[in-house]
């Protein structure tokens, strides 16, 4: 007739031992992508200003244009997927503009595909993958979709994808990454969890680790049967498995990845909640290890102040539970 609340670290056995390791948070390592980054992000938010949206419209207008920053903090990949997306959704462009034909080039390899995939095809799968997001009422690796027959300023769209694509070959697209490796190579030869919230990023991330570690990563992505990522799981906590595994939100819940007792945060989600899950595959009954956990955000985005706030909420949460 009672429900006992506890956070991990103070869950006992009979003998008083903890059940769970300890856990180190470690501060953010804040990235600067550039001033050429920091504009393109700041226009994909201006897409979002609409100056006559009130109630209902401007809170929506407000929900998506959050979707479209988290995209575009997480990677540049991210964010050209994000707004190629936009713009065949919202405005039927098709592979004839050049703008939207130059950014779906430059998405290879996309999400599975090969490097060399005709844009045909790779068009043919995307307008699959809208028309998909578009019937569902959530989803797991996409910006969910609304209602509103809002639409962006062909012109401004147009640009930044035009810039989406010249920042890929920029610092903006390698500057997070090299910022990642070095936490990698600080950690000796452990295994290490990672965490991003678009496929864009997990698959961009998983192709740096395999070319500069010389071993392909296990990836859970969201379009995965149940025994992919089972057989993905398995194999990264195999002694003879990847040292690597890569993981969209779909990897967030319900799966055991205590073999490693590192995580680093690619991106940061917007439920504190998603973070939580996220260390709680690593974070497991059983462990002895300290789990080292850390964050990798990009200057001038909404990332660091979502940080701030997601620790705030779940520091709140736990005080709740555990007033001492």
């Amino acid at each position: 007739g009672r429900v006992i609340f506890r956070i991990k670290d103070r869950v006992r056995d009979w003998r008083g031992a903890p059940l769970f390791p300890a856990r180190e948070i470690r501060q953010p390592t804040v990235v600067s992508l550039g001033e050429a980054y920091e504009r393109w992000y700041l226009g994909i938010g201006a897409l979002y200003d609409a100056e006559n949206a009130h109630g209902v419209k401007a809170r929506a207008a407000g929900w998506a244009k959050g979707q479209a920053l988290q995209w575009a903090a997480s990677s540049v990949q991210a964010g050209i997927g994000f707004l190629v997306r936009l713009a065949m959704r919202r405005l039927r462009w098709s592979l004839g503009n050049t703008s939207l034909n130059r950014a779906i080039a430059a998405l290879r390899p996309y999400r599975g595909g090969p490097a060399s995939e005709p844009l045909d095809q790779l068009f043919e799968r995307l307008t699959q993958q809208v028309q998909l997001r578009a019937a569902e009422v959530e989803s797991l690796d996409d910006e969910e979709q609304d209602e509103d027959a809002w639409r962006p300023d062909p012109d401004h769209l147009a640009s930044l994808l035009d810039e989406g694509v010249r920042l890929l070959n920029a610092d903006a697209a390698h500057a997070k990454w090299e910022a990642v490796c070095a936490l990698i190579d600080a950690a000796g030869d452990e295994k290490i969890v990672l965490f991003a919230q678009p496929v864009e990023t997990v698959t961009v991330v998983a192709g740096i680790l395999e070319q500069r570690y010389g071993q392909k990563p296990a990836l859970i992505i969201g379009n995965q049967k149940d025994e992919e990522r089972l057989s993905e799981v398995e194999r990264f906590q195999s002694d003879s498995g990847p040292r690597f595994l890569v993981s969209s939100r779909a990897g967030g819940e319900g799966l055991n990845m205590q073999r490693a007792r590192r995580l680093i945060h690619l991106d940061v989600p917007w439920n504190p909640m998603d973070m939580e899950q996220r260390i709680g595959r690593i974070h497991r009954f059983g462990s002895r290890k300290t789990v080292i956990i850390d964050t990798v955000v990009a200057k001038g985005s909404r990332e660091v102040d979502m940080y701030r706030e997601a620790r705030t909420k779940l520091r709140l949460i736990a005080q709740h539970l555990d007033p001492d």
